[in-house]
């Protein structure tokens, strides 16, 4: 996180910077999310420092009436004066908050973030976008449209990618590669509950040497995050891990998060 942000919400919060200026900090944290979660915990402390800051102040107020009472009612020498000294001046009270605040909101942050980090959503994301996003060419020159399915895939064209899929399974039925693409090709694009259905069949074929269907499934349903579907997602990488199916290790790690 950048420290920096500090002194803008400083100047932000109070009147310190043009209007040219102010339109380009607000239009950053609209954009930053990181960034507005750090100015929302920020002003949030500056308000309740604002208001110690008051109380202090009203001590102090407090404190000169019970003086001049003293003063007007009681002899100096007969009685001790009830006069509070103030320790510490509003600029240093200031100074001390200042830096409480930014530590907590580092901390408040670095928790949002470490959070986030680890939901069942975002390791999935993570997933998807580092092992799902390109497939591996075969080099079966035989199977023409899963060839032309994965160059697709890869560029992105999920729709013509689907077509090529879907047109090996009709010379194919039982084409494990194929048949786990198409699901790919749902999860991709949003259509959750095709892909699912997709692999809970690519999970019941058998004779196969690895069945990636129950850990895709997951990845799935994590993707998706839906009301159940994180207790169903621990429950599949469960079943990945006793069976030491595909994906064991990669489930392992992410039982560790749920």
């Amino acid at each position: 996180m950048n420290t920096d942000w500090f002194i803008r919400f400083e100047e932000y919060l109070h009147g310190q910077m043009g209007r040219e200026e102010k339109s380009v900090f607000e239009a950053e944290l609209s954009s930053n999310e990181e960034m507005n979660a750090a100015f929302q915990v920020y002003r949030t402390i500056e308000a309740e420092m604002n208001l110690e800051i008051q109380q202090h102040e009203r001590r102090d107020e407090l404190s000169r009436s019970l003086d001049q009472l003293n003063g007007k009612y009681f002899s100096t020498g007969s009685r001790q004066s009830t006069r509070v000294v103030s320790l510490l001046s509003r600029q240093s009270i200031r100074a001390l908050l200042a830096v409480a605040a930014s530590l907590l909101v580092l901390l408040v942050v670095y928790a949002l973030f470490f959070q986030s980090s680890r939901s069942p959503e975002y390791l999935a994301e993570n997933y998807v976008d580092t092992h799902l996003r390109q497939l591996s060419q075969t080099m079966d020159a035989s199977q023409d449209h899963l060839q032309l399915g994965i160059s697709a895939y890869n560029e992105g064209d999920f729709d013509r990618a689907l077509e090529h899929f879907q047109q090996v399974l009709k010379n194919a039925p039982d084409n494990y590669e194929a048949f786990k693409n198409i699901g790919l090709v749902y999860l991709m694009t949003g259509q959750y509950e095709m892909a699912l259905q997709q692999f809970d069949e690519l999970a019941e074929m058998e004779n196969l040497y690895s069945n990636p269907g129950k850990f895709l499934k997951a990845v799935t349903l994590m993707r998706r995050n839906e009301a159940t579907d994180k207790q169903e997602a621990k429950n599949l990488l469960e079943q990945v891990v006793r069976e030491d199916a595909s994906g064991r290790d990669q489930a392992e790690e992410w039982l560790k998060s749920f």
